[in-house]
């Protein structure tokens, strides 16, 4: 793998950087997760006003969504179906 940047080298350590793009990998995922389950390939207003709330009803939904299947899948299989082992709703 090579990764380029443009950090100056006395902040550039190849472990830093990897870790950096890690980061930002993940970003780029929950970015692509969140347009996936919100539908935003289209915005359905034109009014500006609309089109902001339509916007932010759909982040809301899309975290919801989000949260409620983040936690189903974070729980391992066999602990899923003993109630006393998941994890409250944060």
């Amino acid at each position: 793998m090579m990764l380029l940047t443009s950090l100056p080298a006395e902040k550039a350590s190849a472990e830093r950087i990897v870790r950096l793009y890690r980061r930002r990998w993940q970003v780029e995922l929950a970015f692509k997760r969140i347009k996936s389950i919100g539908s935003f390939a289209e915005l359905r207003a034109s009014d500006p006003k609309l089109a902001k709330t339509w916007l932010l009803a759909h982040l809301i939904a899309t975290v919801l969504i989000e949260n409620s299947l983040g936690e189903e899948l974070d729980s391992p299989p066999e602990a899923a179906a003993d109630e006393n082992t998941r994890r409250p709703c944060l």
